[in-house]
């Protein structure tokens, strides 16, 4: 299983424990596999520099390298998302444009985000991404089942 993990989600499950940190562990012990771009990794390695202070932050380094030294990851750069660009403008701001042109891949098959307005309450976005897109907790629910059935 190939999943896209939105910076929000990358940020809380690094950062603080919930439920996008449950999420992290579950796709770690499920061996799948992390779909990420050069623009996800950029915009997360800005968060954890004004978001998280000292030993949160080395806290959230120590268990992103942990979870890079473990868990299958493919990391696109731009040139292989960016012929999406022009499906997808419009329907999210403009900085988040690149990330949903990498979730419309046909080799992602979940992209997983926090972001309500701009993503999981966007009817185009949800039009276009269909059963693809998922919330934190909607994701855990796939992989749960998919455990039970194993």
């Amino acid at each position: 299983m190939k999943v896209m993990l939105d910076t929000n989600v990358l940020l809380s499950g690094l950062g603080f424990s919930g439920v996008c940190s449950d999420l992290l562990e579950e796709l770690l012990y499920q061996g799948c596999e992390l779909i990420e771009t050069d623009y996800i990794l950029e915009e997360l390695r800005e968060k954890v520099r004004s978001k998280l202070k000292g030993e949160q932050r080395e806290k959230a380094l120590d268990l992103l390298l942990f979870l890079l030294q473990r868990l299958p990851l493919k990391v696109k750069r731009f040139d292989e998302y960016s012929v999406n660009l022009s499906k997808v403008e419009g329907l999210v701001p403009e900085e988040d444009t690149p990330i949903l042109a990498a979730a419309v891949q046909q080799e992602v098959d979940y992209f997983v985000t926090g972001d309500k307005i701009h993503f999981l309450e966007n009817k185009g976005v949800r039009s276009l991404l269909k059963a693809k897109l998922k919330s934190p907790k909607e994701m855990l629910e796939v992989l749960s089942t998919r455990r039970a059935g194993a």
